[in-house]
């Protein structure tokens, strides 16, 4: 059977497009940056990473959006919540002036009643350059076994 031209142009074109490879050290730069600062509680280094309104979760807690604006993290912080996450295998791409990176979140969330909560989850964020900077504006976690007990 002979394929037609434009079912010919769509596979090459798809076939062309770039699969998710490394994330532009910018945008690499700023989620490792916003993580450290959620580790440090520095809420000046999250001011400048996050839009005026916060950033969305969907997260392996709730069903509900979570919205967690710089307010609600200092009080967080504040209150003695310590957040120790990382991203790990980071990748990504950037399509014009949104970006969206993809990995998998380690760490741990200690509450001052003594409760310590240990997660694995994969992870998709994404970011959108406003004012020369890449801003968090969405979470998206769900659960996943480690990376290293993948095939």
């Amino acid at each position: 059977m002979r394929a037609s031209l434009p079912v010919v142009l769509a596979i090459t074109l798809l076939a062309a497009q770039p699969a998710l490879s490394e994330t532009s050290d910018e945008v690499a730069a700023s989620v490792h940056a916003f993580y450290k600062a959620l580790r440090d509680g520095d809420v000046s280094v999250l001011a400048a990473s996050l839009p005026e309104s916060g950033f969305t979760e969907f997260n392996t807690d709730s069903s509900e959006l979570q919205t967690y604006s710089l307010q609600v993290l200092r009080k967080a912080f504040t209150g003695g919540v310590k957040i120790d996450f990382h991203i790990e295998h980071l990748k990504g791409g950037v399509h014009g002036d949104t970006a969206i990176a993809t990995g998998y979140r380690a760490g741990s969330l200690a509450f001052p009643d003594g409760r310590h909560v240990e997660s694995y989850n994969c992870e998709s964020i994404v970011l959108t350059h406003e004012q020369s900077r890449w801003l968090v504006r969405h979470v998206h976690l769900s659960q996943c076994a480690p990376v290293t007990a993948r095939p």
